[in-house]
């Protein structure tokens, strides 16, 4: 899909895993060295869908989040790569729209 580059407003209320998806069971969240391991199971047995999110970097000025899905013989996955801008998310009206919009 290539490089994207956004700007987005992410209080720090926000969940970094989005709501929970039907027949999905409870994140475990592991902490290894200094990443964070985020794996969400959804579905049973054969049509299980696993993804494992691992989070690095300080939190307050960067990180780096990386995304594998597994669904029977299937991989996907995407890195995300954020930095700290501003803590004024009003200061760019463009910010709140496109948080909501995706």
């Amino acid at each position: 899909m290539g490089l994207q580059t956004n700007e987005v407003c992410v209080a720090a209320t926000d969940s970094i895993l989005g709501a929970a998806g039907h027949g999905c069971a409870i994140p475990v969240v592991t902490r290894q060295g200094d990443a964070l391991i985020v794996t969400i199971a959804c579905g049973h047995d054969d049509d299980r869908d696993i993804t494992s999110l691992l989070f690095t970097g300080d939190f307050q000025s960067w990180y780096r989040a990386q995304s594998r899905t597994t669904s029977g013989t299937r991989h996907s996955g995407f890195t995300i790569d954020a930095r700290f801008l501003t803590e004024d998310c009003d200061a760019n009206p463009k910010h709140q729209s496109d948080l909501k919009a995706g």
